[in-house]
C-alpha cells in the first residue's frame, strides 16, 4: 500500500477536539455547531492543544490480575470458608469448634488476599483525549459510481486516515482526516455530480479499511503536521497518539452514496456577450459527505494503494 499522499491543496490547520477532524484554518467543524475547533498553525496553538488532549486527561490504573490461578485458589478458599461456617452452626463441641473457627478465618483471609492480588494497581497510564462524539452522518442521500477520468482504476480519488487509541487507553479517534483529490459521481440516471479536492467526510464498513503501518502513518503525520517533532510518539508533546491507524481508499469504479443535498455550483464560470456561460456542474451542498457501499472488481495490481 503506498502512503496517504495528500493532493488536493487542503493545509490542515485546526483541529476538531470534540470530533478530532482536521479543517482548514478558521473553518468551523460540519459535524456539529457545539464542536469545539483548535487552531494548529503557531507553536503557541499547539501548546493549546497540548493541554487539551494531555494536560486535563486523567490518569488510568492499569490493573494486575493473576489469572485463572488466583481465581482459582480465590474460589477453593471461599468455599472452604463456607463449609466451615455451615459445620459451626450445627456442631458446637469445644475441640471442633476452634478448629472449624481457625478453618473459617483462614479461608476468609486467604480469600481477601486472592481478591486483592487479581486487582492490584501496579502502576497508572495518562490516557489522552479521544473523541467525544462521532461525526452526524445523514441517511438520505444519492448513489452512484465513482469516475476519474484522469487516472487509472487502481489509483485512489479519495481517502480517510483514522487513527485510534489501544483499549486499555480508553479506546477511540485520536485523529479524522479525509480528503478528496477531485473525482466526479455518476449517478443511476446518467447525470454527474462533481467532488471537488480538498476536505471530505468519507466513512464505510469495517471491511473496507485496511491497516496503515506505522511508517506510513508517521510520514502522513509529518506532511499534514509540519511542526511535529520527530520521535514524538507517545510522549506529552504528540497531539495525535496512537496505537493503530486505518484507511479506506476511494478508487474509479467503487459504489459510494453521497449524503445530503446536491445542486448547481455557485461558483462556476461566467460567461460573456459573445461566449455563453456553460453549464454549471452540480456538486454536494457545503462539505461533501461520502458512504463508501462497494469496491469495484478490479484486478490486482502490484504496488497499489
Amino acid at each position: 500500500m503506498n502512503a496517504p499522499t495528500p493532493r488536493d491543496g487542503f493545509e490542515r490547520r485546526a483541529l476538531c477536539a470534540t470530533c478530532r477532524t482536521l479543517l482548514a484554518a478558521g473553518e468551523p467543524c460540519d459535524a456539529g455547531s457545539d464542536h469545539e475547533v483548535l487552531a494548529l498553525g503557531t507553536p503557541e496553538d499547539r501548546a493549546c492543544v497540548r493541554r487539551v488532549v494531555w494536560d486535563e486527561a486523567p490518569r488510568y490504573e492499569i490493573r494486575r490480575s493473576d489469572g485463572w490461578g488466583g481465581v482459582l485458589v480465590g474460589g477453593v478458599l471461599g468455599l472452604i470458608g463456607i463449609w466451615a461456617l455451615h459445620s459451626l452452626l450445627y456442631d458446637r463441641r469445644p475441640p471442633v469448634l476452634a478448629l472449624k473457627c481457625a478453618t473459617f478465618l483462614s479461608a476468609m483471609v486467604g480469600y481477601c488476599v486472592a481478591v486483592f492480588r487479581a486487582r492490584r494497581v501496579i502502576g497508572t497510564v495518562r490516557r489522552p483525549r479521544r473523541a467525544t462524539r462521532r461525526p452526524r452522518m445523514g441517511m438520505d442521500g444519492s448513489i452512484g459510481t465513482v469516475v476519474a477520468d484522469d487516472r487509472p482504476p487502481s489509483e485512489p480519488c479519495a481517502r480517510l486516515v483514522v487513527l485510534k487509541l489501544a483499549p486499555y487507553q480508553g479506546g477511540g479517534v485520536t485523529l479524522r482526516d479525509a480528503w478528496s483529490e477531485g473525482f466526479e459521481v455518476e449517478l443511476a440516471d446518467g447525470q454527474r455530480v462533481h467532488v471537488p479536492a480538498g476536505r471530505i467526510r468519507l466513512d464505510g464498513p469495517r471491511r473496507l479499511e485496511r491497516e496503515l503501518p506505522e511508517d506510513e502513518i508517521e510520514a502522513h503525520l509529518r506532511r499534514v503536521d509540519p511542526l511535529r517533532a520527530p520521535g514524538a510518539r507517545g510522549e506529552p508533546d504528540d497531539l495525535f497518539p496512537y496505537v493503530e491507524g486505518r484507511v479506506i481508499a476511494l478508487r474509479p469504479g467503487d459504489r459510494v452514496k453521497i449524503v445530503g443535498e446536491i445542486g448547481p455550483d455557485v461558483a462556476h464560470e461566467p460567461g460573456t456577450y459573445r461566449v455563453p456561460a456553460p453549464l454549471p456542474r452540480v456538486r454536494p451542498r457545503g462539505v461533501p459527505h461520502l458512504r463508501f457501499l462497494r469496491e469495484a472488481r478490479r484486478a490486482a495490481t502490484p504496488g497499489a494503494g
